[in-house]
């Protein structure tokens, strides 16, 4: 801004935003815009239930190996995973490996 008040300067801002060109947008309900979308040929629909059922059945195996896994090594290791294998006096107060205080 060059200076000025502010609300002169954002009355100077266009009511269709960035584009004056850019397409009205469409408010569509939900099931329109489904149908629209994702549902408007033959090959789109078999490609929306496809891809729904792979996520679906995915998520679904992603969740039984979370709650079924043993997280036991991690929490025994897990200043391992934070630090990595550095010297155990490496890690302390003193500053970074290879420095002495």
């Amino acid at each position: 801004m060059t200076g000025g008040n502010l609300a002169t300067d954002l009355s100077r801002v266009p009511d269709g935003l960035d584009d004056p060109d850019a397409p009205p947008s469409q408010k569509l309900p939900p099931g329109e815009w489904l149908k629209q979308n994702l549902f408007s040929s033959a090959f789109n629909s078999l490609l929306t239930i496809v891809v729904g059922g792979a996520l679906v059945v995915i998520g679904i195996l992603a969740a039984q190996w979370i709650i079924r896994s043993d997280f036991q090594i991690v929490r025994d290791n897990i200043a391992n995973f934070m630090v990595g294998r550095y010297r155990e006096t490496s890690c302390g107060e003193s500053g970074p490996p290879g420095t002495s205080s």
